[in-house]
C-alpha cells in the first residue's frame, strides 16, 4: 500500500516532484486503477447459513433479494449503467485524459480500498492550501462522473474548494467507471465512510461534505452510522437533495414502485440523519428568488426544480416539521434549477467558513 499521508505537503509533496506533470498525465491516461493508498474495513459480515433445509431456503431467499436489489440499484444509480445513459468506460477514459492542465490546480489519482473492492479517487487542490487541514468531500449526483466534473474549469466542486481555500477529494461510486463493486445502498454508505476515515488518516482538521442531489442522500445515509470526531470541525452541505428514495420514487412513478424499491432494500434517505445531526448543515434548494438568500418559507420552494418535486425535497421535509431542531441548519434558496451549476459560490463559501469558525 502506497503511503500518501506524508506527501501532501513539504518538499516530498507529489506536486513538488520534478516529474509531477509526467506522473499526472500517466495516472490520468491509465485505464487501470492506481496503487491503493488507504484500506478501509467496514467490519461487515457476510451472512452465514447452515446446511439444513430451512437455512438453505433462507439462503435462496437472500440471494433473490440481493439480485433484485442489484437490478433496482442499476436504475437508481444510473451512472453505474452505461447502457441506460449512453456513456461507456472507454469514453470516460478519454475524458479523464483531457482534464485540463494549468499551474493552479494540482491532481493526484489514487485508489481507496473498501473491504474487497477498490474506488477510483482524485485528490485535488492548490499548492498554497495543501496542508492547512481543510478538506471538501464531494458525493456526486446521479449520472455524474469525476472525469466529466474535473474537465470543467469552474465546476461547482472546484469553485467551492477555491472559495473556502481548501483541498478536495472526489470519487466515482462503486460500479461507476473504474471503481469496483456494485450499486448497493450499503456499499455507497461504506465508501462515503471510507472517505471520511481517509481524511482522518491524513489529519484533516475541517471537513466540508458537499452532496449534490442523490449525493446528499448518500452523505446523509452514511452519517447515520458515523461517529463525529471531537477534534474535527464539520459542515455538511446538501444541494437539491430529496428526503428519501421511497418518497421520491413513489412520487415520480407510482406508490407501488416506491414500495417495491423499499422492500428490496432501497430505502436510504437523508431526513433522519439531518434531524439528528449535531453539526452545522446547509441545505440548498431551488426557490422563487432572484439571488441566493436564506430560505425559511416552504411556499418559496418551486413546485419542481425540473427534477425533484417540492414535496419530496429535504428542504420541504425539514422546514415543514415543527419538531425539527433547525438551530444548526441554514436553508438557502437559489434561482438555478437542479442540473444548473451554482451561480454564487462566494455566498456559499462564506456561509461555510462562518460555520467552521463559529
Amino acid at each position: 500500500m502506497t503511503s500518501i499521508a506524508n506527501i501532501l505537503i513539504g518538499s516530498d509533496a507529489f506536486y513538488n516532484k520534478e516529474d509531477y506533470q509526467i506522473a499526472m498525465k500517466k495516472e490520468f491516461s491509465s485505464d487501470k486503477l492506481q496503487p491503493t493508498v488507504y484500506k478501509y474495513n467496514s467490519k461487515s459480515k457476510v451472512p452465514q447459513f447452515d446446511s439444513d433445509l430451512i437455512s438453505q431456503i433462507h439462503k435462496i431467499m437472500h440471494l433473490v433479494y440481493e439480485f433484485f436489489h442489484f437490478l433496482i440499484g442499476k436504475f437508481i444509480l444510473r451512472s453505474s449503467s452505461p447502457n441506460i445513459i449512453g456513456i461507456t468506460k472507454k469514453f470516460l477514459d478519454l475524458q479523464r485524459n483531457q482534464i485540463p492542465e494549468d499551474n493552479a490546480w494540482l491532481y493526484k489519482r489514487v485508489t481507496i480500498e473498501v473491504d474487497d473492492f477498490k474506488i477510483d479517487t482524485i485528490i485535488l487542490g492548490k499548492r498554497e492550501n495543501f496542508g492547512n487541514g481543510r478538506w471538501v468531500l464531494a458525493s456526486n449526483g446521479n449520472g455524474e462522473f469525476y472525469e466529466l466534473l474535473l474537465r470543467k474549469k469552474n465546476h461547482d466542486f472546484k469553485q467551492i474548494i477555491d472559495k473556502v481555500h481548501g483541498s478536495g477529494i472526489v470519487f466515482n461510486y462503486p460500479g461507476v467507471s473504474k471503481s469496483e463493486g456494485s450499486a448497493h445502498q450499503e456499499t455507497l454508505a461504506k465508501v462515503y465512510l471510507a472517505m471520511l476515515a481517509f481524511l482522518e488518516y491524513i489529519a484533516a482538521k475541517e471537513i466540508i461534505g458537499y452532496g449534490n442531489s442523490i449525493g446528499g442522500v448518500v452523505q446523509g445515509y452514511a452519517l447515520e452510522n458515523y461517529d463525529l470526531k471531537t477534534w474535527i470541525k464539520y459542515v455538511f452541505v446538501k444541494r437539491g437533495t430529496f428526503s428519501d428514495l421511497k418518497t421520491i420514487i413513489s412520487y415520480l412513478f407510482a406508490t407501488p414502485v416506491g414500495i417495491l424499491a423499499d422492500k428490496f432494500g432501497w430505502n436510504m434517505g437523508s431526513k433522519n440523519s439531518s434531524r439528528n445531526l449535531k453539526v452545522p448543515e446547509i441545505i440548498i434548494q431551488t426557490a422563487y428568488v432572484n439571488e441566493y438568500q436564506v430560505l425559511n418559507d416552504i411556499q418559496k420552494i418551486l413546485p419542481s426544480d425540473d427534477v425533484i418535486p417540492r414535496e419530496t425535497t429535504l428542504a420541504y421535509d425539514l422546514l415543514s416539521d415543527p419538531l425539527c431542531d433547525k438551530s444548526n441548519k441554514l436553508f438557502i434558496g437559489v434561482p438555478e434549477h437542479h442540473n444548473d451549476e451554482i451561480s454564487n459560490a462566494q455566498y456559499l463559501a462564506e456561509a461555510i467558513v462562518q460555520r467552521l469558525n463559529s
